[in-house]
């Protein structure tokens, strides 16, 4: 894919993922950096299901544990909602703002949560879906990555 074509597809869907955002003030300007702590994509998540993910690191401080702690959020909660995509998605890939990745959870959720009936929201084009589909259709959210067990994430030493 060419790199024009790429610039293109993100655009599309950082004006879809903005749309939505709007609502709670928030903006992403690189899915890279705005995403890789999770929280961008549990508001999102929040805003497209119209529920509640539960409690989740707000400000990760540059924390590690902490975003993947919030990514793994996200794959288990799009699991439990059966939203499929994202083939061989783990936490790690999310936090390290892996565009790959980052790009077919989008695809997934655009799938999931359709913006029929949502008013003035961007559509994503054609070819930008064609790519996507061919790569998450049918596939499901990787969620069996192992992941540390944190009981108390205040007295972590990390």
């Amino acid at each position: 894919m060419s790199a024009i074509k790429r610039e293109s597809e993100i655009q599309e869907f950082k004006d879809w993922v903005n749309h939505h955002l709007a609502s709670r003030n928030l903006k992403v300007e690189s899915f890279k950096q705005d995403w890789c702590n999770g929280v961008h994509l549990i508001n999102l998540i929040e805003i497209l299901s119209g529920g509640s993910m539960g409690p989740y690191r707000k400000n990760c401080s540059n924390n590690k544990l902490f975003d993947l702690d919030n990514c793994i959020k996200v794959l288990n909660f799009l699991k439990k909602q059966g939203v499929s995509g994202g083939h061989n998605i783990g936490a790690p890939q999310l936090a390290a703002g892996d565009e790959s990745a980052i790009m077919s959870i989008l695809w997934a959720l655009y799938r999931r949560f359709s913006t029929s009936g949502v008013p003035n929201a961007p559509k994503i084009g054609v070819s930008t879906l064609g790519v996507s589909k061919n790569s998450t259709e049918g596939r499901p959210l990787r969620t069996d990555v192992p992941t540390v067990e944190v009981e108390d994430i205040e007295a972590s030493p990390i």
